[in-house]
């Protein structure tokens, strides 16, 4: 689902994308998008990932897992996103290419 717009009690939430699989995989994954990522992206993304279940209690049994992707990034940045636990993707000539180690880990919140 792009673009993704919650409003509860006063408070909104807006996720560029939300993709989710049920049954045996039940998972849910955010997708925040950046022209350029910069270091704010990674704190505003953990936020997201602090409040999703407060937002989309329809999944609240699901793992949840992020995904920071942009354009361009900032020197250094990619390492800075998977220590915080979030996959890394790029984004050429409209080709979305996941761009975290083969052997990483992704965080499930």
């Amino acid at each position: 689902m792009p673009r993704v717009r919650i409003r509860k009690n006063g408070e909104e939430i807006q996720l560029d994308v939300l993709a989710y699989a049920n049954d045996d995989v039940n998972l849910a994954i955010v997708v925040e998008v950046k022209n350029r990522v910069k270091t704010e992206a990674i704190e505003q993304l953990r936020r997201i990932m602090m409040r999703f279940r407060e937002f989309f209690p329809e999944h609240r049994n699901k793992a949840v897992m992020g995904i920071l992707t942009g354009v361009d990034w900032d020197r250094g940045i990619a390492e800075k996103v998977w220590e915080a636990g979030f996959l890394t993707a790029s984004i050429r000539d409209e080709m979305f290419e996941l761009t975290a180690p083969e052997e990483f880990e992704a965080r499930r919140w």
